[in-house]
């Protein structure tokens, strides 16, 4: 039910991230978010051997995730998938992996999740659905 009323926008704007929560009833509105950096391997993990199994295993969650990738502000060594998150308008993925930088060449990244439901962040789904802090979409009309 949740989902046909409450939406989650991910786009990209010059390398940045940008995720905001859009509440689709009578009039459209948009709970603002956060934004974060675009995963950029060379800048952000320079240590990291490009044919190492840590970089194999970044190139095919890139490719399962449609290359929805940032790093965790909380985590600088976890990527997570910008596209699933608990709320809407949140960067925390609910998945990701985790690099290792005294790994083995031949190491694999961890698998993580990041499921939660206590009740702070059930009300705060249920504020959103109510449409607590929504704005109005601006018209582009002239």
């Amino acid at each position: 039910f949740g989902n046909l009323l409450l939406w989650k926008s991910v786009y990209e704007y010059k390398g940045q991230f940008w995720v905001d929560a859009l509440r689709v009833s009578r009039d459209v509105t948009v709970i603002e978010g956060d934004s974060v950096a675009r995963l950029n391997l060379s800048e952000q993990f320079p240590w990291m051997d490009p044919t190492s199994q840590q970089a194999l295993d970044i190139a095919r969650f890139r490719w399962f995730s449609n290359d929805y990738l940032a790093v965790d502000k909380q985590d600088p060594y976890l990527i997570v998938d910008m596209r699933y998150s608990q709320l809407p308008n949140e960067i925390d993925g609910l998945w990701g992996i985790r690099l290792d930088p005294s790994a083995a060449f031949d190491a694999h990244v961890e698998w993580v999740t990041r499921r939660s439901t206590n009740k702070a962040r059930v009300d705060q789904l249920l504020a959103m659905l109510e449409g607590d802090g929504a704005k109005p979409i601006p018209s582009n009309n002239r």
